[in-house]
Formats: structure tokens, C-alpha cells, sequence
């Protein structure tokens, strides 16, 4: 998961303690600085993440023995191999986490960068991938998506599945966080099946 609520699936390749390399289906090989992730967790690899407890730590989820437990602490690296983490208070001493028995990462928030002017596209890819910036087109032909946070990429049109294009009035209700949920019955005394369902936005 990216900053700016992007997601990018793929393999982490190599990194180290301010960057890292993944080669994804859908834009290929992407560096993408620490500070451009939010969270990293295994494809499909289950339920969400709990609430976060503060904001200054990173987080690192372990299996220990089918429970889930968080660590606060500092990642100082994520590779293909797993994550070296700094527990807090351990001091200066850090853990190599096998991937195996790490289950998710969180990274503390950051300020990210302001969103870069022009009209934001939205590429959503078949792998279910989804990138938001600014398309534009290359001097070799191919188009290229410069991230509203972080670098620029090259998607690969066949891995593409839609593009939309953003405007500050019109947004499609599932790019929208309900600001609650109500259920009212359709017909007084009806089956529970009968309900409409009222979504509030903000």
C-alpha cells in the first residue's frame, strides 16, 4: 500500500534503509523510497491490519505461532529475504525477520509530497494494482505516469484495465470513505432482505 492510498503488487527485489526495488506486472521494475509506502503485506495475506497504536513507530506483524503480534520499532531494511527491524526499546540492536513469519509492515506516516499539478489520472491494472498521477507522453512513444507519490513509472499497456481521469467534480462513490451506514426497511413489517441501504459521503 502506498501513500495516498495506491496500490502496487509485486515482488520486492533488493532494499535497504531508504529505498526499495520491486518488479511489479504491472510497471515493470519500480524503486520506491520508504517514505512512499505505507504498508507491505503479502498478497492476499488476510484480514486488515488493526489501528494503529500511535504514530511515530513503525510496525512490524510476526506470526508467533498462529497469534499475530506487533512490534513498534524502526525498519531499517525490507529485501526478498524478509525485514530488518529495531525493536523499540531494544536499544541499538536489530532483527532479521525471516518472510516466512512476517505477516505485514507498517510504516510510520509521513508528510508526503504535495500532489503534482495537472489533471490526475487514475490507471487501474488486471493484476489489481491501481497508480494515480499525471500521463504523459514520452519522446520513444510510450506513456508515462509520473505518481501523485512517488516515481515516475512506465505501465505496461497490456497490463492495464482502465484508465479515469480525476475532476474535482465527479468522483465515483468506491473512491469515497462513507461518513456512515444506514439500513431502513423498504416496506413497514417487509422480510429483512428488503432494505435499502443508505450510504452517507462527505
Amino acid at each position: 500500500d502506498l501513500v495516498g492510498g495506491d496500490i502496487l503488487l509485486g515482488l520486492i527485489e533488493h532494499g535497504n534503509f531508504d529505498e526499495v526495488t520491486m518488479s511489479s506486472f504491472a510497471a515493470g521494475p519500480v524503486k520506491l523510497l520508504l517514505d512512499h509506502i505505507a504498508a507491505a503485506a503479502p498478497a492476499g495475506g488476510g484480514a486488515a491490519l488493526p489501528p494503529r497504536k500511535g504514530d511515530r513507530d513503525d510496525e512490524l506483524f510476526i506470526d508467533a505461532g498462529g497469534r499475530c503480534d506487533r512490534l513498534p520499532g524502526e525498519v531499517i531494511r525490507l529485501d526478498r529475504s524478509g525485514v530488518v527491524f529495531q525493536s523499540a526499546g531494544a536499544g541499538e540492536r536489530q532483527f532479521q525477520w525471516n518472510r516466512d513469519r512476517v505477516l505485514a509492515v507498517r510504516l510510520a506516516p509521513t508528510d508526503g509530497p504535495k500532489e503534482p499539478a495537472g489533471r490526475l489520472c487514475v490507471a487501474r491494472f488486471r493484476d489489481g494494482s491501481r497508480l494515480t498521477g499525471i500521463l504523459e507522453g514520452a519522446e520513444d512513444g510510450s506513456a508515462r505516469l509520473r505518481l501523485s507519490f512517488g516515481p515516475t513509472v512506465v505501465p505496461d499497456r497490456r497490463a492495464l484495465r482502465a484508465l479515469e481521469y480525476r475532476n474535482a467534480a465527479f468522483r465515483f462513490l468506491s473512491d469515497l470513505d462513507p461518513a456512515g451506514i444506514s439500513q431502513t426497511p423498504w416496506f413497514e413489517g417487509g422480510p429483512d432482505d428488503e432494505n435499502l441501504v443508505l450510504l452517507k459521503v462527505s
